[in-house]
């Protein structure tokens, strides 16, 4: 059986700023949800830098890149990239759709379309040089009421730093901090990504707390010998594992979350890089093999393809768009251009096989009980938009989201090519993948 040992430290994960400079320094940036980044500064802009920030935003995006860590030594959180060219070929881009200064012009808070997967994120050349992923666990605070909303959230992202000695790490966190000495529940959630096989986990908390892997109950045992330390075991499939541990306030003035390797790993690696924020969507599986078509796909007609194309009975406009027309739901066509056939078709007949993180579909559950899926983007700080398999578009206030879940199936219906048939299959081919 390997052992994991989690030490359960309060910490949010804002680093010691540099000494001040001529202008304004970023010190810090990090997910604030699926739909927000937060970017704080060492000292307030003045208004005309923030305006400034505010409108170079807007309409801008955000590169992300195959996700490492970059000059941490292994800590979660933020980055510093000095040379983003090192990083290879973006994986994708996550469009900013709106941007404002807040905390007395402290803090840049910059709204998103979801975040689609766990990589390195960067700023520049909207922040030159920062970065973060979405390594983390989500925080809320709850009053003592069964049920009670959450009266304050934030992300933790240091995970391995005590602050319980000198409190520095409180003076961060003023707003919760004053939640602390109130009986109430502090939820901390993330996903722990662990070998497969039984897991025992070592909790040490100076606070009553409860624990959970997935829907199944952890029952922590009293280590002998001390009074704050815990075990209890979780088996693993190989999967992440959702971890939720709901720990009682006013009882203690700090507590722990460190996660090391026990002796399996005598380096003592630390484990919370490989701890993610609940939201975040799992990887996409690996690439399939593309099969051999049922049918021959050569001899077809362009321009016929392009009539396909844009015909009521394929409806690819109504989503795609190729030399610039059509729609704007799904991924443009363009790139298709001189691919092989049988790639083409195998997508095209299975949608799902390879879906493009940015254009992963979601189920949106509202509060009324209303049900909505397709792909998501954001519409500023107060709505997001889904886009359905028909093209229809829902506008849906954030604050009246229950719940927001990814799902594995594409937008886009199976059973085209039995719909327009082999000829027309091999015309629309044609299209997709000529050359100029």
């Amino acid at each position: 059986m390997r052992w994991i040992v989690l030490v359960v430290l309060l910490n949010l994960a804002v680093p010691a700023g540099e000494s001040l400079g001529a202008d304004p320094l970023a010190i810090d940036c990090w997910p604030a949800g699926p739909f927000e980044v937060r970017v704080t500064y060492d000292r307030p802009l003045d208004p005309a830098a923030a305006k400034a920030i505010v409108e170079r935003a807007a309409g801008q995006s955000l590169c992300y890149y195959t996700f490492r860590r970059a000059n941490n030594q292994g800590t979660p959180g933020t980055h510093v990239v000095t040379d983003v060219q090192s990083l290879g070929p973006p994986l994708g881009q996550l469009r900013i759709s709106g941007a404002r200064v807040t905390d007395d012009g402290k803090t840049l808070v910059l709204a998103t379309d979801p975040h689609p997967r766990q990589a390195l994120y960067v700023l520049d050349p909207l922040i030159p040089k920062m970065s973060y992923d979405l390594s983390g666990i989500e925080a809320t605070w709850h009053e003592p009421k069964e049920g009670a909303a959450a009266d304050w959230s934030g992300v933790f992202k240091v995970l391995e730093v005590n602050s319980g000695g000198n409190g520095s790490n409180f003076k961060r966190l003023p707003s919760l901090v004053k939640r602390l000495d109130r009986p109430g529940r502090l939820v901390l959630r993330t996903t722990l990504g662990i070998p497969k096989g039984p897991q025992t986990l070592v909790f040490e908390s100076t606070a009553p707390f409860e624990a959970t892997a997935g829907v199944e109950a952890i029952t922590p045992a009293p280590i002998k010998g001390s009074p704050t330390k815990f075990q209890g075991v979780v088996t693993s499939e190989g999967d992440p594992i959702d971890l939720t541990f709901t720990v009682t306030t006013g009882k203690a003035k700090y507590f722990t979350f460190n996660v090391t390797q026990g002796p399996d790993d005598p380096s003592g690696a630390v484990l919370s890089t490989r701890m993610m924020l609940p939201w975040v969507p799992s990887a996409s599986p690996a690439a399939t093999t593309v099969p051999a078509a049922p049918f021959s796909l050569t001899g077809g007609d362009p321009k016929k393809g392009e009539a396909v194309f844009r015909s009521e009975a394929a409806k690819c406009a109504s989503c795609h768009s190729v030399g610039g027309k059509g729609g704007s739901i799904g991924p443009s066509l363009d790139e298709l251009k001189g691919r092989d056939l049988a790639e083409v078709y195998f997508h095209i007949a299975e949608p799902s096989a390879r879906i493009l993180p940015e254009y992963m579909t979601y189920t949106v559950a509202r509060k009324g009980g209303e049900i909505a899926a397709g792909i998501v983007r954001g519409e500023g700080f107060d709505a997001i938009r889904v886009s359905d398999i028909g093209a229809k578009v829902t506008i849906i206030p954030k604050a009246d989201i229950e719940e927001m879940r990814p799902s594995s199936s594409s937008t886009m219906p199976v059973g085209l090519p039995g719909a327009i048939g082999e000829a027309s299959m091999r015309d629309l081919l044609a299209f997709l993948t000529k050359k100029n």
